[in-house]
């Protein structure tokens, strides 16, 4: 009974204790959420206090851009009201004061002030730097609310500034700039010959003579009547062969002993010149050869008959050079150079051309009016049908020449041709009747399998001209006569074919010097100078304690 009554009362002491176990429940969680609260607000804070410092170094770095770009173009182009040299010639010359580029401003053209406390502005001030001669600071301030000042004012929320030296330089850039001029060159100073072939030269009847077109006055003189000479030279450094009716009125040379030839000169009974024979070799007249040592009996009959001057033999004499000239190009663009008419009185033009073009490159109708679908080979020019056309003066530089047809020459004109120039009908008319304003050069030869004849005049009519091709044969036939020069890499005359030699050609004073287009590709270095902006030592910096501290 004792103990059952001490066990009773033990329990009847502990009554009451679940209530203050839930009272300390109740305060345990009131502590607890009254430290959550706490540190919501704390966090709430801290975040509206970095997004205020966000929207202040935003305004700050705007307001630094701003000013970079007004300054950075200089006097070429002016965003706003300053320049570089304008701000960097208004600063103090020390490295502290600052000097106020933009006042105040609201960054993103709202308002900001008290009244609307999230809204930033901005402050831009300048300051020079003596060490640098070409640099100044930006220094930008970002203020929440505005507006803003360095330091920011009272109140505000948050503050930030950015600074950058902006500094002028310049870059040297070399660059290379290719020009490409079109000159000419002096193919021949004078012709001092009036039938050349540099490896042979080759006669069959026809007369070789001289006269001056610059005898009288005015100027060109006619060959003819007392403007009739014995002037002409005719020559070789290879062997000539003169055969039928040939009378040369002037000397004839060959410069070389040809060994593979037996008579380096050979005149027929038929052949008469007037002046001297000279030759490096032998010299054949009619049947009898004159050769080592073999002096001609004086008088001899034959030897009188057909040489006026002296036969001198085995006695070489300078070699004429004929120097290979370059190809023409680019080839000549002919739309408006020629014209063709109905006759020979040139007077009525025809009203659809026949003549034909390949132009500059392998165009199908360059310079043809109605030749759609010609496609010869670039500069290829072709008369045909015993045509009558005019060539307006120039200097032309051609492909392959055909031609069937009286071409006029009416002014200076120089054809320089790289490939085959055939003229046949009427040949060149030369309406000025000067020499040297019609000069043919040929370049044919040049190229590996240019082996063929590169001249060939077989026109019937009487031509003023110049004919000069180093590297090629010449054949004048067709019974014509020539008015100036030929001088070829062989020349051939056949026909009865004449050379009436325009002595005045040898004078040097004749208009000679317009010869081959040269195209010179000239590569310059051009220097060009750059102006530049840069923006250097860029810092962000905090307001702490009244005072920018800056990274």
């Amino acid at each position: 009974m004792g103990r059952q009554h001490s066990l009773d009362r033990a329990f009847t002491d502990q009554r009451g204790s679940v209530l203050v176990g839930g009272l300390l429940l109740v305060l345990a969680m009131t502590l607890i959420g009254v430290g959550l609260f706490e540190a919501a607000v704390i966090e709430s804070g801290q975040v509206g206090s970095t997004a205020a410092d966000v929207r202040a170094f935003y305004a700050a770095e705007s307001g630094l851009n701003r000013a970079a770009l007004d300054t950075a173009y200089d006097n070429t182009y002016v965003q706003g009201s300053y320049t570089f040299d304008s701000v960097k010639g208004s600063l103090p010359n020390d490295n502290t004061t600052l000097v106020q580029l933009y006042a105040a401003t609201c960054f993103g053209g709202s308002l900001c002030d008290s009244s609307h406390p999230k809204n930033p502005a901005y402050l831009v001030e300048a300051m020079n730097d003596t060490t640098r001669p070409n640099s100044f600071w930006l220094y930008s301030t970002g203020c929440v609310p505005g507006p803003a000042a360095n330091p920011c004012p009272a109140g505000t929320i948050a503050a930030a500034q950015v600074r950058s030296l902006i500094s002028r330089g310049t870059t040297t850039t070399t660059t290379t700039v290719t020009t490409t001029v079109t000159t000419t060159t002096t193919t021949h100073p004078g012709f001092s010959w009036g039938a050349f072939g540099a490896n042979s030269l080759s006669i069959s009847g026809g007369v070789i003579d001289s006269y001056n077109s610059r005898a009288c006055s005015p100027a060109p003189c006619p060959y003819g009547g007392g403007n009739v000479g014995s002037a002409a030279k005719a020559g070789s450094n290879g062997s000539i062969d003169a055969s039928g009716s040939v009378s040369i009125q002037g000397t004839l040379i060959n410069t070389t002993n040809v060994a593979a030839d037996p008579s380096d000169i050979s005149l027929s009974s038929g052949t008469q010149v007037s002046g001297n024979v000279l030759s490096g070799g032998s010299v054949k007249i009619n049947s009898t050869t004159y050769a080592n040592s073999n002096t001609p009996p004086s008088p001899n009959p034959m030897t009188d008959v057909q040489v006026g001057g002296t036969v001198t033999h085995d006695t070489a004499s300078d070699q004429v050079i004929m120097s290979p000239l370059p190809d023409c190009g680019p080839y000549s663009n002919m739309t408006g150079k020629i014209t063709q008419y109905t006759n020979s009185s040139f007077t009525t033009q025809v009203a659809s051309p026949s003549w034909k073009y390949g132009g500059v490159t392998a165009c199908g109708t360059c310079g043809v009016p109605g030749m759609a679908g010609y496609a010869n080979k670039p500069g290829e020019l072709t008369f045909s049908g015993s045509i009558f056309v005019k060539l307006e003066p120039g200097t032309y530089c051609l492909g392959q020449v055909t031609a069937n047809a009286t071409i006029q020459v009416v002014g200076h004109t120089v054809l320089t041709v790289n490939g085959q120039f055939t003229l046949s009908g009427g040949g060149l008319a030369n309406s000025t009747a000067d020499p040297q304003n019609m000069q043919l050069i040929s370049t044919f030869g040049n190229d590996a399998g240019e082996t063929q004849m590169g001249v060939t005049l077989s026109g019937t009519s009487d031509g003023y001209m110049t004919v000069y091709a180093p590297t090629t044969g010449v054949t004048v036939s067709g019974g014509g006569s020539i008015y100036g020069a030929v001088m070829g890499k062989t020349l051939s005359l056949t026909g009865n074919s004449n050379i009436h030699y325009d002595a005045f050609l040898a004078s040097g004073d004749a208009d000679l010097s317009v010869g081959i287009p040269v195209v010179t590709v000239t590569e310059v270095p051009v220097v060009t100078t750059t102006t530049f902006f840069d923006l250097k030592s860029w810092q962000q910096c905090r307001l702490s304690g009244g005072s920018w501290v800056c990274s």
